[in-house]
């Protein structure tokens, strides 16, 4: 079976959209099931949360301990327990912490105890775990930590005879090392203790929860009993990594995500040689990415995504040549991304929203042939894209939007289906025509051109059955009428030519568009009259069809609109009464020309050639991976969003 964790949190970056984040591995069922009692439901994940996020089988997490029926019997209870109580197995944030199953016991304060405390700081001393020192303190990580070993633990572990290498000795460093970590990481604030300080073995110190969360905290090796990983999702775990991690150097996944973790990454870490996962997203880590980070070569995800790094990406990350996942998107660094290009199996590249500068390669094949997802989106890059970038055989999303690039859109010759999916180059400066050679990405869902210097005619794009949001708007287009093969992209949910300079008629056809969500043609110059056929969009919500020269009664028919929540009819000739309209339930804003009509529910009415208002956004969504590149909300102005809840309801 899976375990999969999965964590819903605000970006640092204030985005009004809730970041998704998901690290998923397979445990072997055949050594694990036959731990497993039979009454006990172990449910099966897996992802659909889309090809923008890595896929789940590449992210594996160590094997875990085989477990006895008493643990899964006090599992078991502590879900009956937590459940009972009213809190949600799913991490959700703002519920109160649950009911502490265990108290870390009393203190015992024999001349035995005190001894054994004595034996064991001179052993941790003597191994180079800590100095005498870090002991001085008595409210120190370490002497809590050494003081529950000692006169509270009921395992009452003696200072072995061996070194950390021997069994003894690697028993004891990691209970120590694990309870050092609860007590620097605010262990009593935690949101679950995760068992942690329990009587349990240390490989027995995490918590199951239902899917997709699974197992978090420690994770151990079933077959040698080595700690391999942990995990702590959500938990309000707080505070500066401790150094002494470094000594379990069997670590191969470490994941925090959604905590507040902060400092720095140690300089210790750099001992372990085995991580293939490193996860530290959506906390308040700093300083810069240390260059030592380049002799982890066994790395194969590198997650440090929404924290508050600086400076640049060292030159040592092209030593990762197995790294598949690199995040190190939403923080605030800088310089170039050129080390980057020197990774051969890099697949997932997400660097949104810092401040890099540069240029991309113009051969992307050669130094990138495996990438998947490809995000640079939300920086300072300049120069011209890629001229292969529609060509890489496995490339399924592209958000490149709002940088300074600049040039044409690259051509593109393939011959074989394109695996392309989402394609997002708005705000950006590039110039030329759209080459018609886009409509040969056959398995497009989402293309955004908007908010560039396109000229040229807009060219046949008819061959994309399964687009769903096209955004062209803001651009220098010839003059011309709406293309009549929009009206065969049956799945489009969100269109806007907003300032295309879109001539004629609003076509009749539109009315065969009924999954449309967005519609858009703000700031043309189209005439005549609104079609009644308008009335059958039974799921628009969004109505601009304001600033054009539209002369028309107002349709009746629109009142079938029964998801309306924004409408723009001003700057036009439409006359009429705006009742019908006035009573649909959802109706946010509503914005018509004062002389033409009666509306006692438009918020403003402008006069003609007046901008009255500041619903001029394109509502081309700032477009995230962590939200698998859905969108999140509307903005078609700066000081007003309108949520998703009713839009969610639609077919994705």
């Amino acid at each position: 079976f899976q375990f999969r964790s999965t964590s819903i949190m605000p970006s640092r970056k204030h985005k009004a959209n809730h970041a998704r984040s998901s690290w998923t591995g397979e445990v072997s069922p055949a050594d694990n099931m036959n731990s497993i009692p039979e009454d006990l439901e172990v449910h099966s994940t897996s992802s659909n949360v889309g090809h923008s996020l890595p896929n789940p089988d590449e992210v594996e997490r160590p094997e875990r301990s085989k477990r006895t029926w008493m643990l899964w019997v006090a599992i078991c209870l502590f879900v009956v327990a937590a459940t009972a109580i009213g809190v949600e197995l799913g991490l959700q944030s703002g519920n109160e912490n649950p009911r502490r199953i265990h108290n870390a016991g009393t203190a015992r304060d024999s001349a035995s105890d005190q001894k054994r405390r004595i034996r064991l700081q001179r052993y941790l001393v003597n191994n180079e775990v800590n100095t005498n020192e870090e002991f001085e303190d008595p409210d120190s990580p370490q002497s809590l930590a050494l003081d529950f070993l000692a006169l509270i633990d009921e395992q009452q572990l003696n200072a072995p005879s061996g070194d950390l290498r021997s069994r003894d000795g690697y028993r004891l460093l990691t209970r120590y090392i694990m309870t050092l970590f609860y007590y620097q990481m605010d262990g009593p604030n935690w949101n679950f203790d995760l068992l942690f300080l329990s009587d349990f073995d240390t490989c027995y110190w995490f918590s199951l929860f239902e899917p997709p969360v699974g197992q978090l905290g420690v994770i151990c090796n079933e077959n040698t009993n080595e700690i391999t990983g942990f995990s702590f999702i959500s938990d309000n775990i707080s505070g500066e990594l401790p150094k002494e991690l470094a000594h379990l150097t069997t670590l191969s996944y470490i994941e925090s995500i959604g905590n507040e973790v902060s400092g720095t990454i140690p300089d210790e870490f750099e001992r372990l040689s085995n991580l293939r996962t490193m996860v530290f997203a959506w906390n308040s880590m700093s300083g810069t990415i240390p260059s030592w980070i380049g002799n982890l070569s066994r790395l194969e995800f590198l997650y440090l995504s929404s924290n508050l790094f600086t400076g640049a990406v060292p030159n040592q990350v092209e030593k990762l040549t197995n790294l598949k996942v690199l995040a190190f998107n939403d923080n605030l660094l800088n310089s170039g991304i050129n080390p980057v290009w020197k990774l051969p199996k890099l697949e997932y590249l997400f660097l949104e929203d810092n401040q890099f500068t540069g240029q991309l390669p113009q051969n992307l094949g050669n130094v990138a042939s495996q990438l998947i997802n490809f995000d640079v989106s939300s920086n300072r890059m300049v120069g011209p894209l890629p001229s292969d970038l529609f060509e890489l055989s496995s490339l399924e999303i592209v958000d490149l939007h709002g940088n300074a690039f600049t040039g044409m859109i690259p051509e593109t010759a393939i011959t074989e289906p394109s695996a392309i999916k989402f394609i997002a180059l708005h705000k950006n400066e590039l110039s030329e025509q759209i080459p018609p050679s886009l409509a040969r990405l056959e398995a497009l869902t989402h293309l955004d051109l908007s908010s560039n210097n396109l000229i040229g005619q807009i060219p046949d794009l008819g061959a994309m059955p399964d687009l769903k949001y096209l955004f062209l708007g803001n651009n220098n287009f010839q003059e011309g009428p709406i293309p009549n093969y929009i009206f065969t992209f049956r799945q489009l949910k969100e269109l806007s030519l907003k300032r295309t300079q879109r001539t004629g008629n609003i076509s009749p056809l539109f009315g065969s568009l009924d999954k449309l969500v967005v519609l858009d043609l703000d700031n043309n110059k189209l005439t005549g009259s609104l079609p009644t056929e308008l009335g059958t969009m039974t799921d628009l919500q969004f109505a601009l069809l304001n600033r054009n020269f539209l002369d028309s009664t107002l349709p009746l028919e629109l009142s079938n609109l029964s998801d309306l929540r924004l409408a723009l009819f001003n700057s036009n000739n439409i006359t009429g009464d705006f009742s019908p309209i006035c009573a649909l339930p959802g109706l946010a804003v509503a914005v018509n020309d004062c002389e033409e009509t009666t509306c006692d529910c438009c918020q403003l009415c402008c006069s003609d050639n007046e901008d009255c208002h500041q619903y001029t956004e394109i509502a081309s969504h700032d477009p995230s991976w962590e939200s698998s590149y859905q969108r999140t909300f509307f903005d078609f102005s700066t000081f007003q969003r309108f949520g998703v809840r009713d839009v969610n309801k639609q077919n994705n």
